[in-house]
């Protein structure tokens, strides 16, 4: 996995920039690593799920900021297992931010809305990952209202129309029993596709996205997004190359905080 990860991917602002960021690069994949990426970030996804580590998030979340500084933009087709490592308050409540006077980071640094993840959905289980699939030109401008930038950067290579896994956690709790039920609801989940012919999708639910889907336990689908490659619309990325997932037009249905949410993958 730590192909993917060099930093010339970051377009640094200096060559000292560049050194630093190369110098913090090599001490987390000697330091943290043991040759196993995945490890590495499973311990740093308890630690954030953790809040009784939060002296230890910040330091945690900048090892992160690095490793996406180094990732690679891919475009990424068919399904993903994932596990949420970690959530911050990022831009989601940056107009309540302007309204009251503060600055960014003074509310970013509470980081009261990765303490509320922490108390609810960290550990349930609920999300099991996403698939990406092949949506037509035609689709694409019916879900962004014919966007000139959208239809200009539309490539049936490169775009693709994706969707989430949820699932019920084996053995759940009290919480965990109400969620799924709860995003059903909010978030009108689907229940997964079992055949290419299923009705009520708009990608395109190929036979082999849908047979590597088996091996991912999850039951329900939803929370779409449009993604193209683009560039980072975070401040300090400066423009890195990402794939982006937007979540935010109207006709793929967004609930709070989906509604907001431009995600970027490398």
């Amino acid at each position: 996995m730590t192909v993917f990860l060099d930093s010339d991917n970051f377009p640094a602002g200096s060559t000292a920039e560049a050194r630093i960021l190369a110098n913090t690069l090599s001490d987390i994949l000697k330091n943290d690593c043991d040759g196993n990426l995945f490890t590495t970030l499973a311990r740093y996804q308890r630690m954030l799920a953790d809040n009784g580590q939060r002296k230890q998030w910040p330091e945690i979340n900048k090892k992160l900021e690095t490793l996406f500084k180094c990732g690679t933009s891919e475009v990424i087709n068919g399904p993903m297992i994932g596990i949420p490592v970690s959530i911050r308050d990022s831009d989601y409540f940056s107009d309540s931010t302007q309204l009251a006077g503060s600055e960014r980071s003074v509310i970013a640094g509470i980081e009261w809305m990765a303490t509320a993840w922490n108390a609810s959905f960290a550990d349930t289980g609920l999300w099991m990952g996403k698939t990406f699939e092949p949506v037509s030109r035609e689709t694409v401008a019916e879900k962004t209202g014919n966007d000139a930038v959208m239809m200009a950067v539309y490539d049936k290579q490169n775009t693709r129309i994706g969707r989430n896994f949820f699932r019920q956690p084996p053995s759940p709790d009290l919480f965990q029993a109400i969620g799924l039920p709860a995003l059903s609801k909010l978030w009108s989940l689907k229940d997964r596709p079992m055949s290419p012919e299923t009705e009520g999708f708009d990608g395109d639910l190929l036979v082999q996205n849908l047979k590597k889907e088996k091996a991912i336990p999850y039951s329900k689908t939803g929370g779409y997004f449009l993604c193209n490659p683009g560039n980072s619309v975070v401040p300090e990325m400066n423009g890195k190359a990402v794939y982006q997932l937007n979540y935010r037009w109207p006709a793929l249905g967004p609930a709070f905080p989906m509604t907001r949410l431009v995600d970027e993958l490398v």
